[in-house]
């Protein structure tokens, strides 16, 4: 699983660093309550970021 940063211009609206992502990405891996998984996506989304699963 990794972030993608999605807009017209291919970065993202708010920058986060390799540490941020990681962390964002362990506590969405270790979520097991879909309802806060979901959440978390739509935090992501504002961000300017999507997960792309499957792939390191």
């Amino acid at each position: 699983m990794k972030l993608k940063a999605v807009s017209s211009t291919g970065k993202a609206l708010t920058e986060l660093t390799p540490e941020q992502q990681q962390r964002f990405i362990g506590e969405l891996s270790r979520q097991q309550d879909e309802n806060i998984k979901f959440g978390m996506e739509l935090s992501l989304m504002i961000l300017g970021y999507e997960v792309v699963e499957g792939e390191e």
